[in-house]
Protein backbone atom coordinates (compact mmCIF):
# COMPACT_ATOMS: atom_id res chain seq x y z
CA UNK A 1 0.00 0.00 0.00
CA UNK A 2 2.85 2.40 0.80
CA UNK A 3 4.26 1.83 -2.69
CA UNK A 4 0.93 2.88 -4.23
CA UNK A 5 0.84 6.10 -2.18
CA UNK A 6 4.32 7.09 -3.38
CA UNK A 7 3.39 6.42 -7.01
CA UNK A 8 0.14 8.37 -6.59
CA UNK A 9 2.06 11.28 -5.11
CA UNK A 10 4.53 11.27 -8.00
CA UNK A 11 1.70 11.13 -10.51
CA UNK A 12 -0.07 14.07 -8.86
CA UNK A 13 3.11 16.17 -8.84
CA UNK A 14 3.88 15.26 -12.46
CA UNK A 15 0.36 16.19 -13.55
CA UNK A 16 0.56 19.45 -11.63
CA UNK A 17 3.96 20.21 -13.14
CA UNK A 18 2.71 19.52 -16.68
CA UNK A 19 -0.35 21.69 -16.09
CA UNK A 20 1.83 24.56 -14.85
CA UNK A 21 4.12 24.28 -17.89
CA UNK A 22 1.14 24.35 -20.26
CA UNK A 23 -0.41 27.26 -18.38
CA UNK A 24 2.85 29.22 -18.32
CA UNK A 25 3.24 28.77 -22.07
CA UNK A 26 -0.08 30.57 -22.59
CA UNK A 27 0.90 33.62 -20.53
CA UNK A 28 2.68 36.55 -22.15
CA UNK A 29 3.86 38.38 -19.02
CA UNK A 30 4.54 37.38 -15.42
CA UNK A 31 1.35 39.10 -14.21
CA UNK A 32 -0.66 37.22 -16.87
CA UNK A 33 1.07 34.03 -15.79
CA UNK A 34 -0.02 34.55 -12.20
CA UNK A 35 -3.58 35.49 -13.14
CA UNK A 36 -4.02 32.51 -15.45
CA UNK A 37 -2.09 29.93 -13.42
CA UNK A 38 -2.95 30.99 -9.85
CA UNK A 39 -5.33 28.08 -9.17
CA UNK A 40 -2.60 25.64 -10.21
CA UNK A 41 -0.02 27.38 -8.04
CA UNK A 42 -2.41 27.30 -5.08
CA UNK A 43 -2.91 23.56 -5.65
CA UNK A 44 0.85 23.01 -5.76
CA UNK A 45 1.33 24.99 -2.54
CA UNK A 46 -1.45 22.97 -0.89
CA UNK A 47 0.15 19.70 -2.07
CA UNK A 48 3.53 20.70 -0.70
CA UNK A 49 1.93 21.67 2.60
CA UNK A 50 -0.11 18.46 2.79
CA UNK A 51 3.04 16.38 2.43
CA UNK A 52 4.94 18.39 5.03
CA UNK A 53 7.18 20.25 2.60
CA UNK A 54 6.72 23.62 4.23
CA UNK A 55 10.02 25.05 2.98
CA UNK A 56 9.10 24.16 -0.59
CA UNK A 57 5.62 25.69 -0.19
CA UNK A 58 7.15 28.88 1.24
CA UNK A 59 9.68 28.93 -1.58
CA UNK A 60 6.93 28.77 -4.20
CA UNK A 61 5.13 31.71 -2.57
CA UNK A 62 8.31 33.78 -2.27
CA UNK A 63 9.33 33.00 -5.85
CA UNK A 64 5.95 34.13 -7.18
CA UNK A 65 5.98 37.24 -4.96
CA UNK A 66 9.28 38.40 -6.50
CA UNK A 67 7.47 39.32 -9.72
CA UNK A 68 4.03 39.90 -8.19
CA UNK A 69 4.58 41.69 -4.88
CA UNK A 70 1.04 43.08 -4.82
CA UNK A 71 -0.64 39.65 -5.15
CA UNK A 72 -2.67 39.60 -1.94
CA UNK A 73 -3.65 35.95 -2.28
CA UNK A 74 0.02 34.93 -2.29
CA UNK A 75 0.71 36.97 0.83
CA UNK A 76 -2.26 35.32 2.52
CA UNK A 77 -1.00 31.87 1.51
CA UNK A 78 2.47 32.66 2.86
CA UNK A 79 1.07 34.03 6.12
CA UNK A 80 -1.06 30.89 6.54
CA UNK A 81 2.00 28.72 5.96
CA UNK A 82 4.00 30.63 8.56
CA UNK A 83 1.12 30.62 11.03
CA UNK A 84 0.78 26.84 10.73
CA UNK A 85 4.35 26.32 11.93
CA UNK A 86 5.84 27.04 15.32
CA UNK A 87 8.23 29.71 14.06
CA UNK A 88 7.10 32.37 16.48
CA UNK A 89 6.65 35.70 14.79
CA UNK A 90 7.19 34.62 11.16
CA UNK A 91 3.52 35.12 10.25
CA UNK A 92 3.59 38.57 11.84
CA UNK A 93 6.59 39.51 9.70
CA UNK A 94 4.78 38.29 6.57
CA UNK A 95 1.73 40.41 7.42
CA UNK A 96 3.89 43.48 8.06
CA UNK A 97 5.70 43.04 4.75
CA UNK A 98 2.43 42.40 2.92
CA UNK A 99 0.73 45.46 4.41
CA UNK A 100 3.72 47.56 3.38
CA UNK A 101 3.64 46.33 -0.22
CA UNK A 102 -0.14 46.07 -0.68
CA UNK A 103 -1.65 49.21 0.75
CA UNK A 104 -5.41 49.57 0.65
CA UNK A 105 -6.45 45.91 0.29
CA UNK A 106 -9.33 45.23 2.67
CA UNK A 107 -8.95 41.44 2.64
CA UNK A 108 -5.30 41.69 3.65
CA UNK A 109 -5.99 44.29 6.35
CA UNK A 110 -8.83 42.17 7.74
CA UNK A 111 -6.68 39.01 7.81
CA UNK A 112 -3.81 40.82 9.51
CA UNK A 113 -6.15 42.32 12.13
CA UNK A 114 -7.72 38.92 12.75
CA UNK A 115 -4.28 37.35 13.16
CA UNK A 116 -3.26 40.00 15.72
CA UNK A 117 -6.52 39.61 17.65
CA UNK A 118 -6.02 35.84 17.80
CA UNK A 119 -2.49 36.35 19.11
CA UNK A 120 -3.69 38.72 21.84
CA UNK A 121 -6.51 36.32 22.70
CA UNK A 122 -4.04 33.43 23.10
CA UNK A 123 -1.83 35.57 25.32
CA UNK A 124 -4.78 36.59 27.50
CA UNK A 125 -5.89 32.96 27.85
CA UNK A 126 -2.71 32.23 29.78
CA UNK A 127 -3.34 35.07 32.25
CA UNK A 128 -6.25 35.09 34.68
CA UNK A 129 -7.92 38.44 34.22
CA UNK A 130 -11.29 39.32 35.65
CA UNK A 131 -13.19 42.24 34.19
CA UNK A 132 -16.38 43.75 35.52
CA UNK A 133 -18.40 46.15 33.42
CA UNK A 134 -21.31 48.29 34.53
CA UNK A 135 -23.70 50.56 32.73
CA UNK A 136 -23.76 54.02 34.26
CA UNK A 137 -26.77 56.31 34.34
CA UNK A 138 -25.40 58.24 31.34
CA UNK A 139 -25.47 55.00 29.30
CA UNK A 140 -21.70 54.77 29.35
CA UNK A 141 -20.01 51.48 30.02
CA UNK A 142 -17.33 51.45 32.69
CA UNK A 143 -15.06 48.45 33.02
CA UNK A 144 -12.41 47.60 35.55
CA UNK A 145 -10.06 44.66 35.18
CA UNK A 146 -7.76 42.96 37.63
CA UNK A 147 -5.49 39.93 37.71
Amino acid sequence: MFHIEINSLRIIFLLESDALKACSALAKSSSDKLTICLPLYKNLIALERAYGRMDSARGICRHLLKDNSSAVVLWLCLAALEDSTEKGRAAEQVYLEALDRCKGYAELSYSAARYYLEQVSHQLDSVDIYCECTLSTAHAVKCSCQK
